[in-house]
């Protein structure tokens, strides 16, 4: 039997056999604290580990010159234990609380966005971009055709303020396209650049995420607007505009439908309200399409920061270079590929209306989020080496997502939320992670 935990928090975790799964789990026997309370202390072991040692030896060796004055060691480890107790988890769940999503959160399109307003709310709206576009005569998009050829990631760091990801895929033997988004710090806004190396016809599409989350959105040929349909909860729209004219536009209520559409060549007419809705361009080397997606309403912002875009791409890319780690010798750049990597796994999750990671984005394909425990926290942990503050934010929300999906009798499965039926244990009506 395998014990872990917090010591002197109370928290015992031991291996076991899960009824539900008919495996290994982990049972939460002992826990006298929340999963606040549980997460803030994991994030101060991890962010704050130094600082502790650091006045450890100096009460230790204050203690040891003055025997007389342990009490004052026993009165600031109080202190510090009373903070960590009583202040953290109001400040975990102010992170939590901290509900605008946006990234290439959806499973689909690691290639694309996703922005949402608040993810807080009961009935949350989810404005999802896609790029399309068509190759020997057939409308393409999403991971599997995105992955069938070469790919790979030049960029991939997502916050809860800032992000960048940057990308190339090919959609032929020497043909391909390449994408960079940028995230202005701060704003619900981003800025990207879709270039290819030939004369490509591509596609900016907007269609359904996740049951429930989908918009309504209203296309004309200078760009596209979105807004929540009726049930969902109330909250800013969504704008998506291109820095030039579209070559047409594609409206459609189902993903067949519109896929025609876009291999017929569209309609130079505004299209009506729907749920799949798409600009088409043309787009040559040497001359990029760039364009805006932002949760407003105001066109003039977003043309503002169009105006930018050149400038807001280059210094977002400089800036991450400059950054990012990387490795030299006989592994090479060994260290570039797994910050990546732990990045591309972290999609949204709608049961736990947050983000969190996956074991690999792959088997999460269309709109799941597989999480295993241990692959997981460690995608979740090896993010420390492309932002730390960024690792423990998402360290915290993967504990969270762990024990959201808790089950009755305590047990937390080594794998869970496996969505669609594949696996029947995954529990049905999860239990509130503060329970």
């Amino acid at each position: 039997m395998c014990f872990t935990g917090i010591k002197g928090a109370g928290l015992v975790m031991y291996g076991g056999t899960c009824p539900v799964n008919r495996g290994n789990g982990l049972r939460l026997d002992k826990c006298f604290l929340s999963a606040d309370h549980c997460s803030w202390l994991i994030g101060i072991a991890l962010q704050y580990n130094e600082c502790i040692a650091l006045l450890e030896n100096v009460m230790l060796n204050f203690t040891l010159k003055h025997p007389g004055r342990r009490l004052l060691m026993i009165l600031a480890y109080s202190v510090l234990a009373a903070w960590a107790i009583l202040i953290g988890p109001a400040a975990v769940r102010g992170a939590a609380g901290e509900r605008l999503i946006m990234g290439p959160s959806y499973t689909n399109d690691p290639e694309g966005l996703v922005l949402i307003p608040n993810a807080a709310l009961p009935h949350p709206v989810g404005y999802n971009v896609s790029i399309g576009w068509v190759a020997r005569g057939h409308y393409q998009n999403g991971y599997r055709s995105l992955t069938h050829g070469r790919w790979y990631l030049q960029a991939m760091r997502w916050g809860k303020h800032s992000g960048i990801s940057r990308m190339q895929w090919w959609i032929g033997p020497s043909q391909w396209l390449h994408i960079q988004w940028q995230r202005i710090a701060g704003t619900s806004i981003a800025v990207a650049q879709l270039s290819a190396d030939q004369t490509t016809k591509v596609v900016l599409e907007c269609y359904p995420s996740w049951p429930g989350y989908a918009a309504a959105y209203r296309a004309d040929k200078n760009g596209m607007v979105g807004q929540v349909r009726a049930g969902q909860s109330a909250s800013p729209g969504f704008l998506l505009t291109p820095s030039r004219s579209a070559d047409a536009v594609v409206t459609a209520d189902d993903a067949r439908s519109f896929a025609a559409g876009v291999v017929q060549g569209g309609s130079a007419a505004t299209g009506k309200s729907a749920e799949y809705a798409g600009l088409v361009f043309t787009i040559t080397p040497g001359h990029p399409l760039r364009f805006v997606a932002a949760l407003s309403t105001d066109q003039a912002a977003a043309a503002g920061k169009l105006a930018s875009a050149r400038r807001i791409l280059h210094d977002g890319w400089t800036g991450y270079a400059a950054t990012r780690p990387h490795a030299s010798g006989d592994w090479g750049d060994f260290i570039s590929p797994i910050g990546l990597a732990a990045n591309d796994s972290i999609v949204y999750v709608p049961g736990f209306h947050n983000i969190c990671g996956t074991v690999v984005r792959g088997w999460c394909v269309p709109d799941t989020a597989v999480l295993f425990n241990w692959d997981s926290f460690f995608n979740s942990m090896m993010l420390s080496v492309n932002d730390r503050k960024a690792a423990l934010w998402l360290v915290r929300r993967q504990l969270a997502g762990i024990f959201h999906f808790q089950m009755e009798d305590g047990m937390i499965c080594d794998y869970s939320n496996w969505l669609r039926g594949y696996l029947h244990w995954t529990p049905r009506q999860p239990i509130s992670p503060d329970r």
